[in-house]
């Protein structure tokens, strides 16, 4: 897990040198998730989330140019928007989006005669607690496709398109290491994220929401940074 705790030191030392390249995220989460809360529109969290990816975009970018080409760190964030390959990387993390959505209707067409809840007109409480276990295999599953074909995104960093047969065979018999170090990061964001849900119980507070929000720009880091290395190291031992 030296590639994990190598993307930990990275995501703490970018946080302190780039303030101004993610500002504008914590930003636009604060607004976002005012108005979720407001309006209490799950449509409109969805359309939020779609929109925080291609937000984030100059994060990523910044961080995959650092580690990737050996670029210094830009402490800005509207220095990416005009460059040429942020077009491509935002159409690959669109890409990336839609196709996890289809595999993942897909499954569940597939599966869904086999659920227990099947033949039920209508869902009742017992039939959502028989649910949640299928879901959460379905989902850790679901990260496991995601780990064969994130790999798109570090490619158009540098204006080079990768399909997502690409990124499947790049991954090929490094899946489950690949899958295992991407858990790592994810687990404990998604366990204290529980933990915060949890503790502050209805009484959704604003110190809450800040708290989730910095924890989600953090993870975005992170999570880039490791995909950042792991590519860095896949292309090291085909040299």
């Amino acid at each position: 897990m030296k590639t994990v705790l190598k993307s930990f030191i990275y995501s703490f030392y970018f946080a302190r040198v780039s303030l101004k390249n993610y500002l504008p995220l914590i930003m636009y989460l604060v607004i976002s998730h005012i108005i979720i809360i407001v309006t209490q529109n799950i449509l409109l969290a969805l359309v939020f989330f779609m929109c925080y990816l291609v937000a984030s975009a100059p994060v990523a970018l910044n961080v995959f140019r650092n580690i990737l080409a050996d670029e210094d760190i830009i402490n800005s964030y509207s220095y990416f928007i005009s460059k040429s390959y942020s077009k491509l990387f935002i159409k690959k993390i669109m890409h990336l989006a839609g196709s996890m959505f289809l595999i993942y209707i897909a499954h569940l067409i597939v599966l869904s005669p086999f659920l227990p809840f099947a033949t039920s007109q209508e869902l009742t409480k017992a039939d959502i607690q028989k649910i949640i276990p299928y879901f959460y295999v379905l989902m850790m599953y679901m990260i496991y496709i995601y780990t064969r074909i994130m790999f798109i995104l570090p490619a158009a960093f540098n204006n080079i398109s990768k399909s997502l047969k690409d990124s499947y065979v790049l991954t090929k018999g490094s899946s489950i290491k690949v899958y295992l170090m991407f858990i790592s990061v994810l687990a404990p964001y998604f366990l204290i994220k529980l933990a915060i849900h949890k503790y502050a119980g209805n009484n959704y507070e604003f110190i809450f929401v800040f708290i989730s929000i910095l924890m989600l720009v953090f993870f975005t880091i992170i999570s880039s940074a490791l995909i950042a290395y792991i590519y860095k190291d896949f292309y090291k031992t085909t040299d």
